[in-house]
């Protein structure tokens, strides 16, 4: 039997204030405190973007986590600036593709203040899963 594949090749235009329909905004932050050293922030900060980054196509592709089984395939963060991952930091994630069974996300990670601090892109395998099948994974939101 084949799987049906998700195709979405053309995402939506921003709405007129700029902002995707399809965008998955979050804050996030460390739940301890982290030491000064900036290598500590660095590694929290490279933990933390990984997660969530499935979530901008699953929303362009107009369903839920559970609909999807879902890994990644790749994962880029370029960092910027220095900012700290025990304080509070805003993720923007936008769908750059979802076809062909992938998605690919791009976002960027601000500091409460509004400072760049990095970038992050990431592609997905996303498999549509049979009706009346859930997906379990990590990150879906009955887990969070």
């Amino acid at each position: 039997m084949a799987r049906k594949v998700i195709d979405l090749e053309c995402i939506l235009p921003p709405d007129e204030t700029g902002t995707f329909r399809s965008a998955h905004r979050i804050w996030m932050r460390s739940a301890d405190r982290l030491p000064d050293d900036p290598l500590f922030h660095a590694c929290a900060l490279a933990y933390m973007s990984d997660t969530q980054t499935g979530s901008a196509p699953v929303v362009a592709a107009g369903r839920g986590y559970e609909a999807f089984m879902m890994t990644s395939l790749d994962h880029a963060l370029h960092f910027h600036r220095h900012v700290r991952a025990d304080e509070w930091l805003l993720v923007d994630f936008q769908p750059a593709s979802v076809t062909n069974g992938r998605g690919m996300t791009q976002g960027t990670i601000h500091s409460h203040t509004g400072v760049l601090g990095a970038t992050v892109q990431q592609e997905l395998l996303m498999r549509e899963l049979q009706a009346g099948r859930a997906s379990h994974q990590g990150g879906t939101p009955e887990r969070l």
